[in-house]
């Protein structure tokens, strides 16, 4: 049986950067970036930098400067041939793939999405420059023929033959929910079909050595170099290597802006846009606002939970507490519909001294 082989097991050898230079063409397609010969920076390990493919694609590819910076610190992206002398690397070659690894990482977040049809619509434009591909097949035929094709051969315009509705009709009813969800599936395959059609392109050679190393207990242990033919195929395996972590995110429904997504969360908008949004209704509602400031202040002695976090109160006297709190927010309710706002704001002072007023003779008991 083969020694099972996890990623913490693989040793990634260090690269080497070289020195280049722009050389400029009247015709910007024929510029090439050229390497000085005898001039070598030092070695270093592209995976100890954990977004080096996001600062690839971040590259504004009309600036050469941009480009010659990375060059300088993390070295050139295609493959070394020491028998090329100068070794050089066309310009366009760079242009092609900044906006490939564009692609990919966009790709990757728009899987990677929980609401990824409010994503798609928040980088359309993003997504416009795909060109091809099996999600933008997808959209593209979504939006120009939805509605369109005859049901009953599904290959050409409808032309009210009759057969669709009835069709429609003898067809089980899905619920707008479930069509959501099986809307979200096929962009997301979309994505992972397109994804996968670029790893495979673009990782390139791998070379993978084995090795024999021994733990504190001098057991055996299997370990294993890896190593790569250009920087280019380094960034694609750290994003691979990302995507199968699979971080969720989700699109703001408000600022458009991609987050880190919990389980917990139960909805779509961000912690900036969220207490925006409670700042407006703080404005447009102050009275409400207080009602409910008060009783989130109340539920330290009575929580909806059951366990009170004030450990002065027992459960006989915490059930007291939340007679008292309900009474108090029922009336509160009706008091915000009938009085004025400095009118309520006394009121409702003069009931939070009521019922602090009753938690300490509770907790003198």
């Amino acid at each position: 049986m083969l020694p099972v082989v996890s990623f913490s097991q693989v040793r990634y050898p260090d690269i080497k950067k070289r020195i280049f230079e722009f050389k400029p063409n009247e015709n910007l397609a024929l510029s090439y970036f050229m390497e000085i010969r005898g001039d070598y920076a030092d070695e270093y390990n592209p995976f100890t930098i954990k977004d080096l493919y996001r600062q690839f694609a971040n590259i504004n590819e009309a600036r050469i400067d941009e480009i010659l910076r990375f060059i300088k610190q993390f070295g050139h992206i295609g493959v070394y041939d020491d028998k090329a002398k100068p070794y050089a690397e066309k310009y366009i070659y760079w242009c092609q793939e900044i906006n490939q690894m564009r692609k990919a990482v966009l790709l990757s977040e728009l899987y990677s999405s929980v609401n990824i049809q409010l994503t798609i619509r928040a980088k359309e434009n993003q997504i416009k420059k795909l060109e091809k591909g099996l999600l933008f097949e997808y959209l593209r035929s979504d939006k120009k023929n939805h509605g369109k094709c005859c049901l009953s051969t599904r290959d050409i315009e409808c032309t009210n033959c009759g057969q669709c509705e009835a069709l429609i009709k003898s067809m089980p009813q899905i619920s707008e929910e479930e069509k959501t969800k099986q809307e979200a599936y096929d962009l997301r395959i979309a994505c992972l079909f397109d994804l996968q059609e670029i790893f495979k392109s673009k990782i390139g050679q791998m070379s993978f050595t084995p090795y024999i190393d021994v733990d504190g207990n001098n057991k055996p242990r299997f370990i294993s170099d890896l190593s790569f033919d250009s920087l280019i195929s380094v960034m694609y395996w750290q994003l691979y290597m990302d995507f199968f972590e699979n971080e969720r995110f989700f699109t703001c429904e408000k600022c458009f802006g991609l987050f880190p997504y919990s389980s917990k969360k139960t909805s779509f908008i961000c912690e900036r846009c969220l207490g925006q949004k409670k700042s407006k209704e703080r404005l447009n509602n102050p009275k409400k606002y207080a009602h409910d400031k008060f009783f989130r202040k109340t539920l330290y002695y009575v929580t909806d939970s059951g366990v009170s976090q004030c450990w002065a109160i027992d459960e006989e006297q915490r059930e007291t507490l939340k007679i008292l709190r309900d009474k108090l927010k029922e009336n509160s309710l009706h008091k915000m519909k009938t009085m004025g706002e400095k009118g309520y704001f006394k009121w409702l002072k003069e009931q939070e001294d009521l019922f602090m007023r009753k938690v300490n003779k509770l907790k003198e008991e």
